[in-house]
């Protein structure tokens, strides 16, 4: 569990670069969307544990990332947060971190094949 956290929380740090894409996009929006990415990255991190393949993470990442899209564009790419959309996005965030957790339990840590160890 650790290690998902972890990687978790990278992956939303890795959203944070999203402040230098476009003068457009406001700081706060950025920074949620780093914190709902660490969140989602619970999920994403249950999806490939439990089903040890990587597709359907990729499949799963696709899929909810067009949801913000769709929104987004809905309402002309307002790149403004309120505070009610910041904890409805925290809740969504919560309920996919509640669902990779469920999917993490009993998950034991994989052990590497002796031929893929360096030598």
């Amino acid at each position: 569990l650790p290690s998902v956290l972890i990687s978790s929380l990278l992956f939303g740090a890795s959203h944070v670069n999203n402040l230098f894409t476009s003068a457009s996009i406001a700081p706060t929006y950025v920074l949620l969307q780093a914190w709902q990415a660490a969140l989602v990255g619970i999920f994403l991190a249950g999806v490939r544990l439990r089903m040890n393949a990587i597709w359907p993470t990729i499949a799963a990442h696709a899929a909810y990332d067009l949801f913000p899209l769709v929104v987004y564009w809905v309402y002309a790419f307002r790149y403004q947060v309120t505070v009610a959309e910041f904890w409805w996005s925290t809740a969504f965030g919560a309920a996919f971190a509640a669902i990779g957790l469920f999917l993490l339990r009993g998950a034991k840590p994989s052990i590497i094949p002796m031929e893929l160890k360096m030598r």
